[in-house]
């Protein structure tokens, strides 16, 4: 219990992700926290709460994952606990996974939608997002200013006349031809701007766009790019949006404070973290940081298959 204690003091007040593990090192269960330090040590007071105290009585140890702010420790713990299935984390094991945006770049006409399911289609997606409704509302910002269809029309298609997204300013209607197929690849890149959270750039473009409208005198399409110039401009806290690409590979933390090193590895497989290992160790004389981590890494990939490329 005194080495439990110690990790306790010891744990950051910084955002992340905690696993409470028992006797046997089992995963009973996961949290995510905005101070590490203040909400581990809220299970360790007294309470009534019968779950609490059955989690505290069967924890033998504590880990913990650093993260940039509470609203990624959310997503991972996430990802953790379906991964886990802890017993105790009875809420989330069953629930939907979070959503996220879908954009059909193999098309020449792409669609952007809502999904839960990321797939090897070729597509990019974007997110996680939480709430839900905010992956909706990002899906009519990208509809009202760069006209991306959210419908799955054929086109060519047998449709004579434009939807009524079109007659709301949510479509520029590829579907019937009133747009280019090169207008419309370039309202797309527009959009990626967007999601990829370089807004500087885009708003750049789009400042022209709205000079050079003014300038012929298209006073209705300048104040549209006008519109969103200004709506960018408005978003204090840029839409940090992860572009979640299908890859595999192992990432690496390596930490060395005097005569301890330590060595973490989350492994991502089709774009998900599903899994961390954590190595440590005191060294006895006196060895490089790049010797250390060789054989770390040597330790590491001795008997696994799985290894990316």
């Amino acid at each position: 219990m005194s080495t439990l204690k110690t990790k306790i003091e010891n744990s950051p007040k910084k955002p992340g992700i905690y696993f409470f593990k028992d006797k046997d090192n089992n995963v009973i269960y996961i949290g995510k926290a905005r101070s590490l330090k203040d909400r581990i040590r809220s299970y360790f007071l007294p309470t009534s709460d019968s779950k609490i105290n059955s989690i505290v009585s069967e924890t033998t140890d504590i880990d913990f994952i650093l993260t940039g702010s509470e609203r990624e420790a959310t997503f991972l713990e996430n990802n953790f606990i379906q991964q886990y299935q802890p017993k105790y984390n009875l809420r989330l094991k069953d629930d939907k996974s979070f959503p996220y945006l879908k954009l059909t770049l193999l098309e020449k006409f792409p669609g952007i939608y809502f999904t839960r399911r990321i797939e090897k289609d070729g597509a990019r997606y974007f997110g996680p997002f939480s709430p839900a409704h905010q992956a909706r509302k990002t899906i009519h910002l990208i509809t009202k200013y760069f006209g991306i269809r959210t419908c799955q029309e054929p086109i060519p298609g047998k449709r004579k006349r434009p939807c009524l997204e079109y007659d709301l300013k949510l479509c520029s209607a590829p579907c019937v031809g009133h747009i280019s197929e090169t207008d419309y690849t370039e309202s797309v890149e527009n959009a990626l701007l967007f999601l990829d959270g370089k807004v500087g750039k885009l708003l750049k473009i789009l400042k022209l766009k709205m000079y050079d409208a003014a300038d012929c005198k298209e006073f209705e399409q300048a104040a549209h790019w006008r519109d969103l110039v200004h709506t960018l401009e408005q978003i204090k806290e840029k839409p940090k949006m992860i572009s979640v690409k299908m890859e595999n590979k192992d990432i690496f933390g390596f930490a060395r404070k005097r005569e301890n090193s330590a060595l973490y590895v989350f492994l991502m497989r089709e774009g998900k973290v599903i899994e961390s290992e954590s190595f440590s160790f005191q060294e006895y004389e006196k060895t490089s940081g790049e010797e250390i981590l060789f054989n770390l890494l040597l330790e590491f990939y001795k008997n696994r298959k799985d290894i990316p490329d």
